[in-house]
Order: C-alpha cells, then structure tokens, then sequence
C-alpha cells in the first residue's frame, strides 16, 4: 500500500498548518488594530491640547480705546445704547456682517447715537494651523491702543484679506503690517 494520503483526506498536519496560519493571521489583524487605535488617539489627544496655557489671561493695556477693558469701544462712552459685536477674522459669517452691518455701526457710533463695543474672539482657531484668530484678534487689540484712529480701516482689511485657504502658510497682512507664521 502506498503512503500517500487519498483525494480529500486531510491529515493532522494540514489541520495544524491550517489553524497555525489562521491564528497568526488574527493575532497579526488584532496587533495592527491595537497600534492604529492607539494612533488615532494619540493625534485626537493632541488636538485636544493645542492650547496655550500661557495665553490663558489677557490683560488689556489701559487706553481710552477700550470700555470697561473688554472691548474696542466707538461713539459716546456712556451712549443711549451699548451694541456689542464680537468677532473673528477668520470667520466668514463675522465678515458677512461686517459687510452688511458694519457701515451702520460706524454711522450710529459717529452720530454718537450708541456706543459700539467690538470683542475680537478666537473660536476658528482649531481650523488654522497658524493660530490666525489669535494672531488677528491680538494685531487688532494692538492697533487700538496705538491708533484708535485708523481701527476701523484695520478691520476693514482683515475682512477683505480673509484667508480662503488654511494652509500651513497663512499671512497676516494689513499695509504696513506683515505678520507671516509657519505652522
């Protein structure tokens, strides 16, 4: 008789072959699951903690550009009404209503009819890799404090060079002012 197995017949080694490969292959699936879960993780965790802590307390400088320290203040100091608008020059619903409330504003600011009180803010932040909300919302405090002035054409310029694109190179322009940060 001949040694060789039939047609069809499975012998103990095949079996263990067989189940050998398959339990590689799970424990192979469940290494590269673990490490890609973990990975996934670590990025979201990093994500998370992108803040600054040493930026966590903003002192306003003392000017006459601000009321009560917390904001760009226009018109009467102690007007009939008090508007306040906040904003971020990253976000394109804050430069819709520039463009369709801003000139109003002003108007009722100059005629002394309210006082408007604008909060620059940072909540786009997480959608720049350079920080751009902060960097604007800083650049426009600074303006204020030395040239109250020229404020409004400032943050006519923001709004007009909004970023479209969040690369990792996005500048800070505004005429003489030139801020560029790479991410």
């Amino acid at each position: 008789m001949s040694q060789r197995p039939k047609p069809g017949f499975v012998t103990q080694q095949t079996v263990r072959d067989q189940r050998r490969a398959t339990i590689i292959r799970v424990v192979i699936t469940a290494i590269v699951v673990v490490v890609g879960v973990a990975g996934v993780m670590f990025v979201l965790s990093q994500r998370g903690n992108d803040t600054d802590d040493t930026n966590s307390e903003i002192t306003q400088p003392p000017s006459d550009a601000f009321v009560d320290g917390a904001g760009i203040a226009f018109g009467a100091t102690d007007g009939p009404v008090r508007i306040d608008v906040y904003e971020d020059y990253l976000c394109p619903a804050c430069a819709a209503f520039e463009e369709l409330s801003g000139e109003t504003l002003r108007d009722l600011a100059d005629s002394e009819q309210a006082t408007v009180v604008y909060h620059p803010i940072t909540i786009l932040d997480s959608r720049s890799p350079t920080q751009y909300s902060s960097r604007a919302a800083s650049a426009s405090v600074c303006v204020a404090e030395y040239n109250k002035d020229v404020w409004p054409a400032f943050q006519e310029g923001m709004y007009a060079d909004q970023p479209q694109d969040l690369g990792p190179h996005v500048e800070l322009r505004y005429r003489g002012l030139r801020c560029i940060a790479w991410s």
